[in-house]
């Protein structure tokens, strides 16, 4: 999970795991979970086929003065010009975005928009994935390809994105698995399931998490309370005994590698995770040995050699030896993506907010400053 919050429609503000980010309309996955309960939270950041290219930046509407959307370059230049309520980022070539209050449809990269039907719906994570995308039509999910035509017929009371070749989807409020041509390949059966990673899946049977197979087999017996998918080799795992919850890592045996011993822990990102200890965040590598100390009040995954690090109330960025490279100072951040990193600055005289490269410079910002 993605503790700087990835989440940024403003009715949904309020999700549990989730602070406010820069910008007030990227949306994401957050959650694959059926239940309310002891959720599989999925961060954006596991994610990494997004289009390099276009950034989402939002401008007050010249009349009544609330914010609309559009896509700028690496450079800050504006290629989509602000006119969507809602836009998410581009995967694939294409992007999610609402605009004239209730229409849906997807943009391209050179701005024309492709509207969907009234009566179909795409979730606010909604994305195109393996060339495929969920869409809710009457109630029930199936997925549409690139031209907007179904694909999939809609079936399921839920629909994940493709990954790996396969989709979590649910039927009678159980998951199962489905390919791209819409065939069931793993039968319905668990309370909740997350997307493939590096060949296993998360699941949960009986209260417990485990980890399945391609094929559905249990090769993790289902046994712990909180489970992560993997990422380089490793997953995070916990238990809640006695002393309240405590994570760790194991490989794809099951094998506990790194103890349980962690308030709380992420997954690894170029070597390193960040890990919770005595009210304070640092980073270990695989062996379990700490490289970064326990210094942080947040701290969150490397993404592109940088990770976002909080002390007090100001956020900055670190580099893998722990140095600070750019010097706490944001109120909110996001991870750097494809060299740019969103970011909100403020202070007495007011605030800031926009893409900063990773000297710190900002390329495109909007200011009341």
């Amino acid at each position: 999970m993605d503790l700087f919050g990835i989440l940024l429609l403003g009715k949904q503000q309020n999700e549990k795991n989730c602070l406010l980010a820069p910008f007030p309309c990227h949306f994401f996955l957050i959650s694959c979970s059926l239940q309310n309960s002891n959720k599989l939270f999925i961060s954006e950041s596991y994610e990494n086929n997004k289009d390099p290219n276009l950034f989402v930046f939002y401008a007050d509407d010249s009349v009544k003065q609330i914010p609309k959307y559009g896509y700028i370059d690496r450079k800050g230049r504006v290629i989509i010009k602000a006119q969507f309520d809602e836009a998410g980022e581009f995967y694939e070539g294409l992007a999610s975005v609402r605009f004239n209050k209730d229409k849906l449809g997807y943009v391209d990269k050179v701005g024309k928009v492709n509207i969907l039907p009234s009566s179909w719906k795409v979730e606010p994570y909604s994305k195109f994935s393996e060339g495929i995308a969920p869409v809710e039509i009457n109630n029930k999910y199936g997925y549409i390809g690139k031209s907007l035509s179904i694909v999939i017929s809609p079936k399921f009371i839920y629909a994940g994105n493709f990954r790996e070749g396969v989709a979590e989807v649910a039927v009678d409020k159980k998951i199962g698995y489905i390919d791209r041509s819409g065939k069931m390949v793993i039968a319905p059966q668990f309370d909740e399931g997350s997307s493939f990673y590096e060949g296993l899946a998360a699941v949960k049977v009986g209260g417990k998490w485990g980890y399945i197979n391609k094929t559905g087999k249990i090769v993790i017996q289902p046994k712990f309370d909180t489970a992560f998918p993997f990422s380089e080799g490793l997953a995070v795992v916990g238990s809640v005994g006695t002393e309240g919850r405590k994570l760790g890592y194991i490989s794809k045996t099951g094998k506990t590698v790194i103890p349980l011993i962690f308030s709380d822990a992420l997954s690894f990102r170029q070597g390193l995770a960040p890990v919770f200890v005595n009210r304070k965040w640092g980073y270990i590598n695989k062996l379990g040995k700490v490289t970064i100390p326990f210094q942080f009040d947040l701290a969150d995954e490397f993404s592109e050699e940088l990770a976002i690090v909080k002390i007090g109330n100001q956020s900055g960025y670190i580099d893998r030896n722990g140095k600070i490279v750019i010097p706490p100072q944001f109120r909110a951040v996001e991870k750097f993506k494809n060299g740019l990193a969103s970011v909100t600055f403020k202070n007495f005289y007011g605030w800031k907010s926009g893409y900063i490269d990773k000297g710190g410079k900002f390329v495109w910002s909007r200011s009341s400053i």
